[in-house]
C-alpha cells in the first residue's frame, strides 16, 4: 500500500512512538544467545553485533514481536490517518512488525540526517519521535515541528473532536 501524504500532516517515528518494540528486540537477541549491551538501543546493529548473530535475530524476531510488541497510544491515530512512519529500524524488523500491526512505513534504516532530508521534501508538519536527540536534530535541520509522543497526546487531547480521525492539525 502507498501512503497518501498531505502537507502540514503528521509523520511518526516507529519504535517507542507507535509501537513499543524494546522487549521484542531484546527477547529476539536473547533467543539467539546475544546479550544486547546497555548502549545498543538507538544504534545500528552493526556497531555492536556481528552479521551472523543479527541474521539469526531477524529469523526469530517475528516470534518475539508476536509475544512482546505492544501498541502505544498514538498507534491508532497513525493507523487511522495512514500517516507516514519513518524509522531507523531495519527493513527486516519492519516487515516482522507489519505482520502484526497496520503500519504505513515509508522509510527504513534512516539516520537522523536521512529523516531530516526526507521531511524537507514536504511542506512543514508535525514529526513525533520519542528520542529527544532526534527531535532536536529535526527541529534544527527542518522547518517541521518535532514533538514527543506525550506532547502529541496533550496537543490532540486539546482539540475538540467526535472521533480520533478528526483530531488532526490543519
Amino acid at each position: 500500500r502507498c501512503c497518501v501524504f498531505t502537507p502540514s500532516g503528521w509523520v511518526f517515528d516507529l519504535d517507542g512512538t507507535i509501537i513499543d518494540t524494546r522487549k521484542a528486540v531484546r527477547r529476539a537477541y536473547h533467543m539467539v544467545g546475544v546479550d544486547m549491551p546497555g548502549d545498543a538501543w538507538g544504534r545500528p546493529w552493526y556497531e555492536w553485533c556481528d552479521a551472523v548473530s543479527h541474521a539469526r535475530k531477524c529469523a526469530v524476531y517475528p516470534i518475539a514481536v508476536q509475544q512482546c510488541a505492544v501498541q502505544l497510544p498514538l498507534y491508532e491515530l497513525a493507523r487511522l490517518r495512514r500517516a507516514p512512519i519513518i524509522t531507523g529500524a531495519s527493513t527486516e524488523a519492519v516487515m516482522a512488525l507489519q505482520r502484526h500491526f497496520e503500519l504505513n512505513v515509508v522509510l527504513t534504516e534512516a539516520s537522523r540526517k536521512v529523516k531530516a532530508a526526507w521531511l524537507n521534501l514536504y511542506d512543514p508538519g508535525v514529526y513525533v519521535d520519542d528520542d529527544p536527540d532526534a527531535r532536536a536534530y529535526i527541529q534544527e535541520h527542518t522547518t517541521w515541528q518535532a514533538i514527543s509522543p506525550e506532547d502529541a497526546i496533550r496537543l490532540l487531547s486539546s482539540v475538540p473532536s467526535s472521533s480520533p480521525r478528526d483530531r488532526t492539525l490543519v
